[in-house]
């Protein structure tokens, strides 16, 4: 009797988000009666702008198989894809359709079937920017009637919950109502955190924004406790759809009202100061943070020092997007502002130093590989892949570059056709 194979020796997992649906111009035709279509891959057809991320990805489930993982950190569906134009305005064929779409969409089948699939919402699965409505930012005639502009964005709220948690794309989720957590990945609860950023924002205004915040308490709570956990978990991930740092210069400004600019963690400051703080506190050995929605891929070295010079330094990550056509709607490294962050917290004053690499701006998707065993003493291995990618590379900077907590390289490899 032959010895069963040894374990793996490191956990595998995909990160990706922001799939807009291809339209007349950028689909690759279906291929009705099936001639010289093969189970597994896209056929014959020549790959379309909009599937060749997932054509990517496919290649690398034949090279390598399924990872242990596929993190979808938000905008799997866009149910504004027209903004506005030509959106449905019944709740079943604004909300089921892009559902029904990505599901049966054939690149996906081949890419994703069968996988350990987890996903966070971000904006996109309700509308666009998704947040509550202040009574204060809209005036008087917000009284919570139905022709309200409060009552319209509750209503999408309640809508996109409803169609984001009985998905099939979450079918291989824990309990549907929860959207946070940690999350088992190869038996190892504290591995992962799935945070949701984006259904239990408080209102903002210009008197409030300073103390809104960007989730619940018990999901804080939650989080607290996972970054206090055992020193020994090593490599950890916190993933959400919003960003958590670098900052951009919009929401830069002279007045805190400027946060109101921002969608993402820097619109709720008092949010992004207490994380910072709470990871400087707690100390973990090695942490990444994981998002999407910027349509830009960067990595960044972020170091928290506390008043007494102690400092703390933890990872981003942020993956493109598998398809973002519209240039409009993608940011550019000249957004953000790179540099010193200081803020007060419970009392004590502190500095973050954010040092960003923008690799390369395009499509697709960020693979991720860490050792099992690590106490967070190995690197963990990040590809970010741009396929067909045009534009030049950015130079790898020294910081990353010689890094011992990330071995970082880039693929720009095209599918084959």
């Amino acid at each position: 009797m032959s010895a069963d194979p040894p374990p793996p020796a490191s956990i595998r997992l995909w990160l990706a988000c922001c799939r807009y649906p291809a339209g007349l111009l950028d689909r690759r035709p279906d291929d009705h009666d099936g001639a010289g279509y093969l189970p597994g891959t896209l056929g014959g057809w020549l790959i379309s702008p909009s599937d060749q991320s997932m054509r990517r990805l496919l290649e690398l489930r034949q090279r390598d198989g399924l990872p242990d993982l596929i993190l979808l950190v938000g905008d799997q569906v866009y149910i504004d894809a027209t903004a506005g134009v030509f959106d449905p305005a019944l709740a079943d064929a604004r909300y089921v359709a892009p559902y029904q779409q990505w599901w049966q969409d054939r690149t996906r089948q081949a890419a994703f079937g069968s996988a350990t699939l987890v996903s966070v919402p971000d904006d996109h699965e309700f509308l666009d920017d998704w947040g509550p409505v202040s009574p204060d930012a809209q005036g008087l005639d917000d009284d919570g009637g139905e022709a309200s502009p409060s009552h319209f964005v509750n209503w999408v709220l309640e809508q996109g919950l409803r169609h984001f948690q009985s998905a099939p794309l979450r079918s291989q989720r824990r309990a549907p109502a929860l959207l946070y957590g940690p999350h088992k990945v190869r038996g190892q609860t504290g591995r992962v955190f799935l945070a949701d950023t984006r259904t239990e924002r408080t209102r903002r205004c210009p008197a409030n924004v300073a103390w809104a915040t960007i989730m619940s308490g018990p999901q804080w709570q939650a989080i607290q406790d996972w970054l206090q956990g055992p020193a020994q978990q090593g490599t950890r991930f916190l993933a959400c759809g919003s960003m958590v740092l670098p900052r951009t210069h919009r929401a830069i400004g002279s007045t805190p009202a400027s946060a109101l600019h921002a969608d993402t963690w820097e619109g709720y400051p008092h949010s992004l100061n207490t994380l910072l703080a709470a990871i400087h506190q707690a100390r973990p050995p090695h942490l990444v943070l994981l998002s999407g929605d910027a349509h830009l891929a960067n990595i960044s070295r972020i170091t928290i020092r506390d008043d007494s010079g102690a400092a703390v330094t933890v990872h981003s990550i942020h993956a493109p997007a598998l398809y973002a056509p519209y240039p409009f709607a993608n940011a550019k490294p000249a957004d953000f502002k790179l540099g010193q962050h200081a803020f007060e917290h419970a009392g004590c004053q502190y500095t973050c130093d954010v040092e960003t690499w923008f690799p390369l701006q395009g499509n697709g998707f960020v693979t991720i590989e860490w050792p099992i065993e690590s106490n967070g003493n190995l690197p963990v291995v990040v590809t970010v892949a741009i396929p067909g990618a045009t534009a030049q590379q950015t130079p790898m900077p020294d910081w990353l570059a010689s890094s011992n907590a990330l071995s970082v390289s880039i693929d720009t490899i095209a599918p084959q056709p």
